[in-house]
C-alpha cells in the first residue's frame, strides 16, 4: 500500500515537471514563433523601401545606403552589440597611401580654425571595419551584431572615404599611366559593390559611427548644418549626431569598444547635452556606399526642450564650431523638405526615416515620404 502511494506520489511529481517542461517550452515556441511573425512583418513593411540591389529607396528617391540589419521598428540592445578592436592597420595599397601621406602633409601645413581655434591634426583614434556577422538570440531572436575593427587615422579617411572619386594616375596593363579613381578600381559594377557591402574592405572601410535623429521634449528634432568650411558635405544639413568610434574614448577594456558611449559621447561634445543609456534607440545598421561609411542609425529622446538644448549647445558643446543647430517641428514632411532643400547625404534621410518609422509607424512616414519624393512603385 505504502508503496503503490509512493509510486503515485512519484508519477504525480514527475507528471507535474513534465507538464511545467511542456508549456515553458510551448510558451517559448509561441514567443519564439510571434518573434519571427513581427520581425517578418515588420521586414515586408519597409521593404517597399529596398531596392532591386539592396538600396534604401525613399519613396521615388533611391539612396546609396544599403542596410545590413533593421527595418525601422526592431531595437537593436546595445548589450548585443560587441565591437572588437585590435590596435592594427590594414595595408594600404599604394594609391591610397600615397594619398595618406598628401593628406598628412596637408594637415599639417594648415593653421588652427579662424572661427573656432580648433587645430586641424590627424586624429589616430579612429576604427576601421574589417568585418561582421550577424545573429539572432533564442529564443527571442534579437538581433546580434558582431564587429571586427581595426585603427585608422584621419588622415587615411581623407584619403579613402572623402576621395573615392578623386582621379590619380596609374599605370595600365600595357605599362602606361591611366587616370582612375578608387571608386572605378573597387566598385566598378554592382557585383563589386555587393561583396563590399557583405565583406567590408578594411582599406576603405575608414569610418564607423552612429548616425542619430534626437527628438526634444517640445516635439522638435534637431537638425545641425555644417560649416562652408568642412571638409566633408560643407554647408550641407544633417541630423543632430554624427560621430565616429573613439578607440579610446569608448573603450570598454578588453579590447571592446562601446557604441552606446559613442552615442553618449557625441550628445555631450555635439550638442551639449548629458545623456544617459535610455534616452537612445538603435535601430539599424549599415553602409552608405557615396563614401563608404559605416554606421549605426538611431533616435535620442534627449528630455530637454529646444530652448534648453539651445542654451546647453552654446555652453558645453565642444564641437559648437563644427556647425549651427535648427529645431523644425517633429514631422517627418517637414524635416524631409528641409533636409532636401538644403541638401544632406543619404545617412541622414535614411537615419530620418528609421526614426520617424519608430517613433511614428511605418505607415504614417512612408506616406509622409512619398508625398514629396513621390510614391514608391508597385511591387
Amino acid at each position: 500500500m505504502v508503496k503503490d502511494i509512493l509510486l503515485l506520489v512519484i508519477g504525480a511529481v514527475v507528471g507535474a515537471a513534465a507538464g511545467l517542461a511542456m508549456t515553458v517550452y510551448w510558451q517559448d515556441s509561441w514567443k519564439s514563433w510571434l518573434a519571427r511573425r513581427r520581425r517578418n512583418r515588420l521586414a515586408s513593411a519597409i521593404h517597399d523601401t529596398q531596392a532591386a540591389d539592396g538600396a534604401v529607396s525613399i519613396g521615388r528617391y533611391t539612396t546609396e545606403v544599403h542596410l545590413i540589419e533593421g527595418d525601422g521598428q526592431t531595437v537593436f540592445e546595445p548589450d548585443n552589440i560587441a565591437v572588437n578592436f585590435r590596435q592594427v592597420r590594414a595595408d594600404l595599397p599604394p594609391a591610397i597611401a600615397r594619398a595618406r601621406h598628401r593628406a598628412i602633409r596637408q594637415l599639417a601645413r594648415e593653421k588652427s580654425n579662424t572661427q573656432g581655434g580648433v587645430a586641424n591634426w590627424n586624429s589616430t583614434s579612429l576604427v576601421a571595419l574589417s568585418r561582421y556577422h550577424t545573429s539572432r538570440t533564442a529564443p527571442w531572436e534579437d538581433v546580434t551584431l558582431r564587429l571586427e575593427g581595426l585603427a585608422t587615422d584621419y588622415a587615411t579617411f581623407m584619403a579613402t572615404a572623402l576621395s573615392l572619386d578623386s582621379e590619380f594616375e596609374r599605370p595600365d596593363a600595357s605599362g602606361n599611366l591611366a587616370r582612375t579613381t578608387l571608386r572605378r578600381e573597387y566598385f566598378p559594377n554592382q557585383d563589386s559593390v555587393a561583396s563590399a557591402i557583405h565583406r567590408p574592405i578594411p582599406a576603405l572601410a575608414n569610418g564607423i559611427g552612429v548616425t542619430i535623429l534626437a527628438f526634444t521634449d517640445d516635439a522638435k528634432v534637431i537638425l545641425a548644418q555644417r560649416r562652408p568650411t568642412a571638409r566633408a558635405r560643407p554647408g550641407q544639413r544633417d541630423v543632430s549626431i554624427v560621430e565616429g568610434i573613439h578607440s579610446d574614448h569608448d573603450s570598454i577594456g578588453g579590447g571592446r569598444l562601446s557604441i552606446l558611449n559613442t552615442a553618449i559621447r557625441g550628445c555631450w561634445e555635439e550638442l551639449g547635452v548629458r545623456a544617459s543609456a535610455e534616452d537612445f534607440k538603435f535601430l539599424a545598421f549599415g553602409v552608405d556606399m557615396r563614401f563608404y561609411q559605416w554606421n549605426f542609425f538611431g533616435l535620442a529622446n534627449l528630455g530637454h526642450t529646444s530652448e534648453q538644448i539651445a542654451r546647453l549647445h552654446s555652453i558645453h558643446a565642444k564641437d559648437r564650431w563644427e556647425g549651427k543647430l535648427q529645431f523644425v517641428d517633429a514631422d517627418p514632411a517637414q524635416v524631409f523638405e528641409r533636409l532636401r532643400q538644403d541638401g544632406t547625404w543619404d545617412t541622414a534621410l535614411v537615419t530620418t526615416y528609421l526614426a520617424f518609422c519608430s517613433k511614428i509607424g511605418i505607415g504614417r512616414t512612408r506616406r509622409s515620404a512619398e508625398r514629396l519624393f513621390g510614391s514608391a512603385p508597385s511591387q
